[in-house]
């Protein structure tokens, strides 16, 4: 693949990510004013917090291949970095507080 086209699939992820990411919290909102904020509806909401937490990884993910596939050791490594620092922030700083 060409760079630009893998500028542009980083691009989509990242619009595609928020978009479904807003749909389902907006269903979850939605079921929690129907259904008096029913247990259903706060997990939803939950999910799409949790779709937006996942749509920078992905992108930090397809960046490292991105970097791979132009053999950019260097952007590599730094992009790995990046990407071992974020998962450390999400799972195991929490645990630390």
């Amino acid at each position: 693949m060409k760079k630009i086209e893998l500028d542009k699939l980083i691009s989509y992820e990242l619009k595609i990510g928020v978009i479904i990411s807003a749909v389902i919290v907006l269903v979850g909102l939605f079921l929690a004013f129907t259904t008096n904020g029913s247990d259903i509806s706060i997990n939803i909401i939950t999910v799409g917090v949790f779709v937006l937490f996942a749509t920078p990884v992905i992108r930090v993910i397809m960046s490292v291949f991105l970097f791979a596939v132009e053999r950019n050791a260097l952007y590599t490594i730094i992009t790995i970095i990046v990407l071992i620092n974020l998962l450390f922030a999400i799972f195991v700083a929490p645990s630390l507080i």
